[in-house]
């Protein structure tokens, strides 16, 4: 049963039990009655609800996975008349022989022009590598690359360690310019990424747009629903860039120039906001022209602007264990003539040209800018056995991308013996990549957990992709354009995969025709023969439109539109916070749609964050107080309760009692915040807390054993900064007071994606 017939469900058997008895206490209305709007039952569509017990199964599976890729590898010893060489940056020295550990090298590239077929090159566990804008080694064939000793991984840095607050000179309000020069070069030494804190957050970069002959910049490339770590669904707007200076955010978002890195950020110096400040820089860790029979094993690669590991004309190529963060983000120099922008790159795990033989398993790969593993060409050549098994895909574009055929001169290619299987992929197309701009063709998603394309294929019926779990997406699920159906044989096994979405991203595109990940799209394509074993789950879609209309009705004949969002995998035998959100004045009347989509921001991610029941009413007309929204503070005294508020007090206990909540919070914006202020004072026992943006309340009155926090602008043009202050300070209430010149009355947006609204309120 899916969530929608979870809630209609309940709500019905709300509704069985009619106009309830019992009286509250001080006058409060008896409890009423929760109504569906529509005559229309749900058709239950087979659709398999992603319950509790089922998130926590799959939850064990990837953390089973996830021990799997950090687990060691076991290290074969040198073959033939091979030596095994070691490296550790805690106490080697280059002036060593490298034979042993006790004379081991400092730095891997010393490898380079003495190791052989045959020889292991190990690297001390607890080590870290830091390289300049160079290779880290170049492999060698028959040569085996893995760890010794005890402790964590080996650590390899692609990255410019940026920490030092004495480097970063503030040049503008917000902009700061890292004072060590990283000459361009025309784009070999660019900047790809900055990571902040080890991956607490990371930067957006700010290229430019050339004009039709690309031999002028004139404004910088806007992007749309980027994340930097810290603040989500962030719109980057084009505007006029010449130097670094001009940067206009948002927060850490960066700009490399011919010589210098700026940086926006809000937060102050940024080797004093933040404990680690990484620089990612083009180029790769490990790289092999022409390579065969290598392997690596157990290592580590962190902030690589291009590849972590990148093979030509591979064969037998084999990497197990291994771990890779942050790679790709920048330019691809003498690429992508056709955009008036420079495309970027980055894959983890890459084979260009020619394959026979690449084997990935229990590896790791978490924030990469393009595909985490892949083999591609744009010549005519063979691929053949390929085995990518049990690795851990997170935040990327593609999990696996596999292509090859010179599209100016197609042949039917060999792409054979393939393997994609127990894989997990999970949050696709989130995290770092989301500041590509290219997220959509013809309205359509492009990412997926795997992409085939090209061809066509000689696949010999063993190209398959199976037995993998796909948690998650913001776009597309999988893309094969030579796909394995009842029709045709000669392609891709798609099947036994496990899905777990939303009915409001996609599906698949499949020989060119796409599909929803709804119902009806997933049966059209399990009617092709595609996926006829695979398992779908559906999650409580973030898209606050998509649930059902209610009405709540009070005995006082007030009537108030409702909207009820239940967690994923709700369980009526749980218990859930309660969280109920206040609109704007603008979002009243009696559609109940414009108090779900009007200033919306705050209800997506209360959605989004996925941990309480939220319910967002409507207030039938006017504002819930009956008060001007410029009113400011006031006595509750002398202004009565109004009769809207009196429904909205009865509506939150009769809702909580309903679903046996656990706590009964409230956040209101603007005329909704009045409503949280009256709520705290006239109903003392009702809230556990309650956040106020934009609004105020009357400071004359107690909250009782309540909490609250105040949300407010310096700069508001509606109600007084000095309201919300002697409100605060009357309340003894946690605060949050902008003082930014564009941040105005609407600061519940700003408030959206600096604050953790839920984890202050659900902490109380």
């Amino acid at each position: 049963m899916n969530m929608k017939r979870v809630l209609t469900v309940l709500l019905v058997a709300l509704l069985l039990v009619g106009t309830f008895v019992s009286c509250g206490s001080k006058g409060e209305l008896k409890k009423g009655k929760i109504v569906k709007n529509t005559e229309a039952e749900e058709q239950d569509s087979g659709n398999n609800t992603l319950t509790t017990s089922k998130r926590a199964e799959l939850d064990a599976i990837y953390q089973q996975k996830l021990a799997g890729t950090q687990a060691f590898a076991e290290v074969p010893r040198a073959t033939g008349n091979g030596k095994t060489y070691y490296v550790s940056s805690i106490n080697g020295n280059d002036n060593n022989n490298g034979l042993s550990s006790a004379t081991a090298w400092k730095t891997p590239k010393k490898t380079n022009n003495i190791v052989k077929s045959g020889d292991v090159v190990l690297f001390e566990c607890g080590s870290v590598f830091r390289r300049s804008n160079e290779y880290f080694l170049t492999m060698k064939s028959g040569v085996t690359y893995a760890t010794y000793g005890t402790g964590a991984k080996p650590i390899f840095y692609g990255s410019i360690d940026a920490s030092d607050a004495g480097k970063w000179v503030q040049v503008k309000t917000n902009v700061y310019k890292y004072t060590e020069e990283i000459l361009l070069n025309g784009g070999t030494n660019d900047i790809g990424a900055i990571v902040f804190n080890g991956g607490e957050a990371w930067g957006i970069k700010i290229q430019m747009t050339y004009n039709s002959n690309r031999d002028a910049a004139y404004q910088t490339l806007a992007l749309s629903g980027v994340d930097n770590g810290l603040q989500s669904n962030l719109n980057v707007q084009s505007y006029s860039l010449t130097t670094g200076a001009d940067l206009q955010g948002p927060d850490l978002s960066f700009y490399h120039d011919a010589r210098n890195v700026y940086l926006y950020c809000e937060g102050g110096n940024p080797g004093r906001r933040f404990s680690s400040i990484e620089l990612s820089q083009s180029n790769c860790a490990f790289y092999g022209n022409g390579i065969s029979d290598v392997t690596v094993l157990n290592l580590d690669f962190r902030n690589f602007g291009e590849h972590g590991i990148s093979a030509y004309d591979c064969k037998n190529l084999t990497v197990k264990n291994c771990e890779f963060r942050f790679i790709g983000g920048t330019i691809q120099v003498g690429f992508g003539d056709w955009r008036n922008y420079d495309t970027r790159l980055g894959n983890a795990i890459q084979n260009w040209n020619s394959c026979d033989g690449m084997t990935i398993e229990n590896c790791f790969f978490d924030q990469t800018y393009d595909t985490a593993m892949t083999t591609q060409s744009n010549s005519n050549v063979s691929t053949k056995n390929v085995t990518y098994r049990n690795n851990v895909s997170q935040n990327m574009w593609f999990g696996v991308e596999l292509w090859a055929g010179d599209p100016k001169n197609p042949a039917t290619l060999e792409f054979s013996n393939v393997d994609v299987s127990g894989n997990y992929f999970k949050n696709i197309g989130e995290g770092f990549t989301t500041q590509r701009p290219d997220k959509k063709e013809d309205g359509y998603s492009i990412n997926a957990f795997i992409k085939v394309s090209r061809g066509p294929y000689q696949t010999n019926n063993s190209f398959s992709v199976t037995d993998n779990i796909i948690d998650g997406t913001n776009g597309k699920m999988l893309y094969c354009n030579q796909a394995k159906t009842n029709s045709n044989t000669n392609g891709v096994l798609l099947d036994r995969n496990t899905y777990i979405g939303s009915e409001n991203v996609d599906f698949a595109v499949i020989s060119g025709k796409k599909y929803a990940y709804k119902p009806n799209g997933i049966s059209d394509v399990q009617a092709l023969g595609v996926e006829t074993n695979g398992t779908f789950y559906f999650v409580q879609s973030a898209d606050p439109t998509a649930m059902l209309s209610y009405t709540y009705q009070a005995k006082n004949k007030v009537e108030l539109p409702l909207r009820v969002f239940f967690p994923t995998g709700y369980d009526s035998g749980e218990s859930y916070p309660l969280v109920v959100f206040f609109n704007a004045e603008q979002a009243s009347g009696t559609d109940n749609l414009a108090n779900i989509t009007k200033n919306s921001s705050i209800i997506s991610k209360l959605i989004r964050e996925d941990r309480a029941i939220v319910v967002v009413p409507q207030c039938p007309s006017g504002t819930w107080t009956g008060l001007k929204v410029s009113n400011g503070n006031y006595s509750t005294e002398t202004v009565a309760e109004t009769d809207v508020m009196k429904a909205v007090a009865a509506m939150i206990r009769d809702v909580a009692e309903e679903f046996d909540t656990i706590g009964k919070y409230a956040i209101g914006i603007d005329a909704g915040a009045y409503a949280v202020s009256d709520l705290l004072v006239r109903h003392q026992n009702l809230l556990v807390a309650g956040i106020v943006i934009a609004g105020a309340g009357d400071p004359s009155a107690s909250i009782g054993g309540a909490e609250a926090w105040i949300i407010h602008s310096k700069r508001d043009d509606e109600i007084p900064f000095d309201d919300a202050s002697e409100l605060a300070e009357a309340w003894d209430a946690k605060t949050v007071f902008y003082d930014n010149w564009s941040i105005l009355h609407d600061c519940w947006d700003e408030a959206s994606k600096k604050e953790d609204l839920l984890g202050w309120l659900l902490s109380k």
